[in-house]
Formats: structure tokens, sequence, C-alpha cells
């Protein structure tokens, strides 16, 4: 088994950061959140980099971008009612994919509770095939290449 990205655990790595507010239910039984909520503030984070900084329209563009890996690697636990920030870098771009890396901060904290990555395929809707990362969408992603 491959190992995983070891993204940075500290925020002065992070460019793009997005907030939340924890909910009630991403508590499990042990009083904090629970393992897959991770990937829910992480998945959010990058849609709305991709929405309100690269303009992606998912329901009406042609093309969208398809999670084909994600990892997640658990540093500190976060419970309801936190406040938290994921920040976002780019860690590489292909010719029709993209490799994020995320870490989730408690709201204020300098070092994650979580950091990990998601991959893209940039996706034709019609054919189901891969299609080129478009150029606009390129340069506003290399701008927070680490």
């Amino acid at each position: 088994m491959a190992d995983p990205v070891q993204c940075p655990s500290e925020k002065r790595h992070y460019k793009y950061f997005f907030s939340s507010r924890t909910r009630w239910d991403d508590n499990d039984h042990y009083g904090h959140m629970n393992n897959s909520k991770y990937y829910a503030y992480f998945d959010d984070a990058i849609g709305h980099f991709l929405m309100r900084e690269c303009g992606l329209q998912p329901l009406s563009d042609e093309s969208v971008f398809y999670v084909v890996h994600s990892q997640c690697n658990y540093l500190n636990s976060v419970s309801y009612p936190d406040e938290v920030e994921v920040g976002l870098v780019i860690n590489r771009i292909g010719s029709s994919s993209v490799q994020y890396g995320l870490a989730l901060f408690k709201a204020g904290a300098e070092q994650a509770s979580a950091t990990g990555t998601f991959t893209h395929v940039y996706v034709n809707k019609s054919t189901n095939k891969s299609a080129p990362v478009p150029e606009h969408f390129r340069k506003i992603m290399m701008s927070l290449a680490q």
C-alpha cells in the first residue's frame, strides 16, 4: 500500500480558507466529530473554491470535477459546537486532474486537527470521459500552488 501524502499541519502553508461551524449530528457517540465528517468539510471547501473563485457551475457546465481519490490524517479531535476553517492549496495539476492539499483547523488554531488530500478528474458529463482542465481554472488554481 502506498504511503499517504503528508500535508503540512501548520496554517501558514495554506492559501485559501473556508470557514464553517460544526453541527450537532457531526458528533459520534464518543463525543467528537465522526471521521467521515472531515471529508464533508474538505468537500465543502473545495466546492466553495471551485464555484466562487473558478466560476464552476456544476448543474449547467458541460464538464465537472469528480473525486477519484481522497485521504484524511486525523491529528486532534473536533466536536460540536466548534467553529472550523479548512485550508486549501493545490499540490499538483495534471492535464485533466487536480490534487488538493487540505487541513481542518479549529477556528483560531495554527495547528491542524486533520490533514488530507482530494484528487479530482475533470470529466465531460455526456461522455463520462476525462477532459482537459480549462485554462481559466488552471490559472486560478496555479495561484494556490505550493
